[in-house]
C-alpha cells in the first residue's frame, strides 16, 4: 500500500508493481516481446524479476507506470508462503535475482563488483549487528531476512564477475 493518491513511479529499475498486482494495456504487449526468461536461463531457482525487466522496456518505450490505490487484487497465499524458511528462501533469490537484473540493465559493470561485495558484506554484518538490537519483532524478522538477501545478492555478483554465461535477456 503506497497510499491513497495514484503515484507515478520514479526511473529507479526496481520500482516497479509486482507481478501479483501488474496490470497494463493490451497494446503495450505490441511494444515488447513479452515477460523476460533471462532468470530461468541463469539458474532454475531464480523465478523473480521478470516483472521488472518489462516494466523498463516499457519505460523505455516511453510508457508510464503508475500505482493506483483504487486496484484491487487477490492473491491466494499458501500456508507454507507464512514461514521464516520460505522467507529467508524468498529473500536470497531475490538477492541472487536482483544482481542480475540490475547488471543486465546496465545498472553496474563488471569494473564496480568488487565494490559492490563489499558494500553487500557490510550490509549483511548490519543486519547480523541489528537484528540483535532490534527490540520490535517484525522489525528483528526484517533484518534476518536483509542477510539472506545481501548473500544472494553476493553470490550472484561472484557468478557474474567469474563470466557466468546466458547474460543476454
Amino acid at each position: 500500500d503506497f497510499g491513497d493518491e495514484p503515484k507515478l513511479y520514479d526511473k529507479h529499475p526496481k520500482h516497479v508493481p509486482f507481478t501479483g498486482s501488474l496490470a497494463f494495456k493490451k497494446n503495450c504487449l505490441g511494444y515488447i516481446k513479452g515477460f523476460s526468461e533471462f532468470a530461468s536461463k541463469i539458474d532454475k531457482n531464480i523465478t523473480t524479476n521478470e516483472d521488472i525487466i518489462l516494466a523498463n522496456e516499457l519505460r523505455n518505450k516511453g510508457f508510464k507506470i503508475v500505482y493506483n490505490p483504487k486496484m484491487v487484487v487477490y492473491h491466494k497465499i499458501q500456508p507454507e508462503q507464512m514461514t521464516l524458511g520460505y522467507y529467508k528462501k524468498r529473500f536470497y533469490i531475490g538477492g541472487r535475482s536482483d544482481a542480475y537484473t540490475y547488471y543486465l540493465l546496465g545498472k553496474f559493470s563488471k569494473t564496480n563488483i568488487p565494490f559492490k561485495i563489499i558494500l553487500h558484506f557490510m550490509r549483511i554484518l548490519l543486519s547480523l549487528i541489528l537484528k540483535n538490537l532490534k527490540t520490535v519483532p517484525h522489525e528483528k524478522y526484517y533484518q534476518k531476512l536483509r542477510y539472506y538477501y545481501n548473500s544472494g545478492y553476493i553470490k550472484s555478483l561472484l557468478e557474474i564477475l567469474g563470466g557466468r554465461k546466458n547474460l543476454e535477456k
